[in-house]
């Protein structure tokens, strides 16, 4: 009783924090806002059965606290003093609170001392204030290249990866590219791509959490003889990734239509060539479960850690997955 009072008033205190710096008129109400946000989620990191919790949370203490220094003293000298030179550090500050490229290692890294619930905050709303407030500030062109590494560092770093964590963790960042992009042409665009991946990903993440995977060879033993947990996430990888016509292809579509109208060619050129590199190993995830021999092993897993639940979650993900066949035809 008491771990979940701590936690709803910890959660309160995150989403509170979160709302004032959305809310925010000035950049120091902002900057409170992302230092409530830290603070409140920092204990949520730390749980009772996790034995990495506490180096989990020192990591991300040390990169927040290091990036809110950072804006915050480029603050003072850009409205006090007037160093509009500075604006960069601003910029940059706030993206190493994302994650995104160069600033992406610690990412990887904090995700995969995570459980399910904590990592799918830090995929999700932990995004929402930073980009709100990159939106206040002026794009540069250096933010192409940004947008290039993050989708670059995202397709590579999950080849190889056995840890779900950290795949969901690198997909996390080449996503972060896509939605950078986005936010040179419309912030609806980007509220369209955030809403859809964030059901997307929150999808998958129930399935992991629900039949207590954390590794591949736990979806394996998962799979074996459930057909229904291998097609469902089947579907929902998939859809991350933008294989036409699910889901996760909408956004990507209706974003490169709208960068071409702008002029961004090449960047459209490049942004849809990387996405091949993360689409890869979302493929060669999909043909490693229809290539395991069925033997039996581990048949009903699925049901073992979530019952009903869990199937619940393969209906729900299977439906959201194919929402896309009902959108595309409008689109074309």
């Amino acid at each position: 009783m008491t771990v979940n009072l701590y936690k709803l008033v910890f959660g309160v205190a995150l989403v509170f924090g979160t709302l004032l710096t959305l809310s925010a008129e000035t950049w120091f109400l902002a900057w409170v806002g992302l230092e409530l946000n830290m603070v409140s989620f920092i204990p949520l990191l730390v749980g009772k059965h996790n034995s990495l919790g506490s180096e989990v949370a020192l990591k991300y203490f040390l990169v927040q606290s290091v990036s809110s220094l950072i804006l915050l003293v480029s603050l003072v000298y850009v409205n006090q003093l007037g160093v509009d030179s500075l604006v960069n550090l601003v910029w940059l500050s706030l993206l190493a609170k994302l994650g995104v490229f160069p600033f992406y290692h610690w990412f990887p890294l904090i995700s995969e001392g995570l459980k399910w619930g904590p990592l799918m905050i830090l995929m999700s709303w932990q995004s929402l204030a930073p980009f709100s407030l990159i939106t206040q500030i002026p794009m540069y062109g250096c933010m192409d290249y940004m947008v290039y590494g993050s989708m670059i560092v995202g397709g590579l770093g999950g080849l190889n990866q056995s840890s779900l964590r950290k795949i969901m963790a690198y997909s996390s960042i080449n996503h972060l590219g896509w939605m950078m992009a986005s936010m040179k042409v419309s912030e609806v665009m980007w509220g369209l791509y955030f809403f859809i991946y964030v059901i997307l990903t929150g999808g998958l993440v129930i399935l992991f959490y629900f039949s207590g995977s954390y590794y591949m060879v736990h979806l394996y033993q998962n799979m074996m003889g459930d057909i229904s947990y291998k097609l469902t996430l089947s579907l929902g990888i998939l859809s991350l990734g933008g294989l036409p016509p699910l889901l996760g292809f909408l956004p990507k579509w209706v974003m490169v239509e709208v960068l071409i109208l702008n002029g961004y060619f090449l960047m459209v050129f490049f942004m849809v060539m990387l996405t091949l590199i993360s689409l890869y190993f979302y493929l060669r995830m999909v043909w490693s479960f229809f290539t395991l021999m069925n033997t039996g092993v581990g048949s009903g897993d699925c049901m073992s850690y979530g019952g009903g639940v869990s199937y619940m979650g393969l209906m729900g993900l299977s439906s959201v997955s194919l929402l896309g066949l009902f959108f595309m035809p409008m689109l074309v």
